[in-house]
């Protein structure tokens, strides 16, 4: 059994996710399309729970520190960029299990 904290914030963050994974380096027109929105570069490796299945639901470990629990909201359908890369944009709300301390584990 979990012992889950008092102050365990539920709200939790919206986001709007796409992704696409090509190989090699991004093109010159990719990266001008890109560069019109704010972005940083980061490299990490998360864990994810993949045993049960939970439908509609992500929970990992983000870089052997913070755990993050996501809900799956839908889907507003598929975009397409500059002909090269197709992807489904995807709705989620996330949550932060908070460390013993009550701040978020980040």
């Amino acid at each position: 059994m979990i012992d889950l904290p008092d102050r365990l914030t539920t709200d939790g963050v919206r986001s709007l996710e796409i992704r696409w994974i090509l190989p090699g380096p991004m093109d010159t027109a990719v990266k001008g399309w890109f560069g019109r929105f704010p972005t940083a570069e980061e490299s990490r490796e998360d864990s994810y729970l993949f045993d049960p299945l939970l439908h509609g639901l992500s929970v990992k470990v983000r870089a052997g520190g913070a755990l993050e629990v996501k809900a799956y909201s839908g889907s507003p359908g598929i975009l397409e960029m500059l002909r090269r890369a197709c992807g489904r944009l995807e709705a989620w709300r996330q949550v932060d299990l908070p460390d013993q301390t009550g701040e978020p584990r980040r």
